[in-house]
């Protein structure tokens, strides 16, 4: 008896697996050589958010340290290459997966995550593509904004430092 309720429950668990498929994903995409070449500058860029006052981020989530603005720049652009969006990657906040998480370490600033924005303030959230940059054969600049966003009402200090990798996608 008992292994015919362990096997009834392993069919079961099989049937629903099987019942699971809600629909189908189809990727595509190129590999293409016909792309800008990232400037060394930008290739390991720093870019100082300051020393931001915590009382500026205290007392609820989403309030916004001064923006710091930043450049990406290409060089070598094909005319056949009209455009690009950036996609930053890293470790998402665990309270806004939309902002850069800190990097982990002793004495880091909690409540606290960073905002990547486009060149207009609009927020790019983590893992996600920038609107389109448009492109012109030869050198380009790619600006961006950074800045500090309180995820809770509480915000302490400390060390507040992030890391995220870039990938440029060609249009």
């Amino acid at each position: 008896m008992k292994q015919m309720m362990m096997l009834s429950a392993c069919f079961l668990l099989v049937a629903g697996n099987a019942l699971a498929a809600d629909g189908t994903i189809h990727f595509t995409g190129n590999i293409t050589d016909q792309t800008c070449t990232v400037d060394a500058g930008s290739q390991d860029l720093t870019v100082d958010l300051g020393n931001v006052a915590q009382s500026a981020l205290n007392g609820a989530a989403g309030m916004k340290a001064a923006p710091t603005r930043f450049t990406l720049n290409v060089s070598e652009c094909p005319d056949t290459v009209t455009g690009a969006n950036v996609k930053f990657d890293g470790t998402s906040d665990g309270v806004n997966q939309n902002l850069l998480a800190l990097d982990s370490g002793t004495g880091i600033a909690t409540g606290v995550g960073i905002e990547i924005a486009d060149r207009n303030g609009t927020p790019i959230p983590l893992h996600t593509a920038s609107t389109d940059y448009p492109l012109a054969a030869g050198a380009n600049s790619l600006d961006f904004i950074a800045r500090y966003v309180s995820t809770g009402t509480a915000v302490t200090t400390g060390t507040a430092n992030g890391t995220s990798q870039f990938t440029i996608n060609y249009r």
